[in-house]
């Protein structure tokens, strides 16, 4: 598998199309990195990113989210609550920036090959386990490394045919 990596911003419609032009699927990291991040940036920019994937002719991209977005196999737990309403509460701009990335993948991602993989909070450090799943399943915890983040998506840039195709997994990391 060829990679490329682009940097850029997401304002920039021409820088865009050069990333997404000849892809065969997009991996996109971008959303708020603090909890007092604008939360007019990120929804918008996807949309732009989907049209462009259409006018393309590209069709995958695995996106990250959070475990503020629900998912309807998600089962109830109390740690993704708690967590969840502190974000709301003390970083409302970012919960809200997630969200409103949701529901572009919900509303506007119908023809596209989308996922959003969901994560908890983030961890440096070596690869671990990656495990995928849903909220409440007793796989899924709520830290995930960052080098597992690489692992996770690359491999599902390679299924074929894709996996999680207009889904929302959770994936978090364990010791093997």
């Amino acid at each position: 598998m060829c990679t490329q990596t682009f940097e850029g911003a997401l304002d920039n419609e021409s820088g865009l199309r050069e990333a997404i032009a000849g892809q065969d699927v997009i991996i996109s990291v971008v959303g708020p990195s603090s909890p007092f991040a604008p939360n007019t940036v990120f929804a918008p920019a996807y949309k732009k990113i989907f049209a462009i994937m259409r006018a393309e002719n590209v069709k995958r991209i695995i996106a990250i989210s959070t475990l503020s977005v629900y998912d309807p196999k998600d089962k109830p737990s109390f740690i993704r609550w708690l967590l969840v309403t502190a974000l709301w509460a003390l970083g409302h701009k970012a919960w809200k920036a997630v969200i409103d990335i949701s529901k572009v993948f919900d509303n506007e991602g119908g023809d596209i090959d989308w996922t959003l993989f969901r994560v908890g909070f983030l961890a440096d450090g070596p690869p671990l386990t990656v495990v995928d799943g849903t909220v409440g399943d007793g796989k899924i915890g709520m830290y995930l490394r960052r080098a597992d983040i690489a692992q996770w998506t690359l491999a599902q840039a390679a299924e074929v045919p894709p996996k999680f195709v207009h889904e929302k997994p959770a994936i978090s990391s364990i010791r093997p």
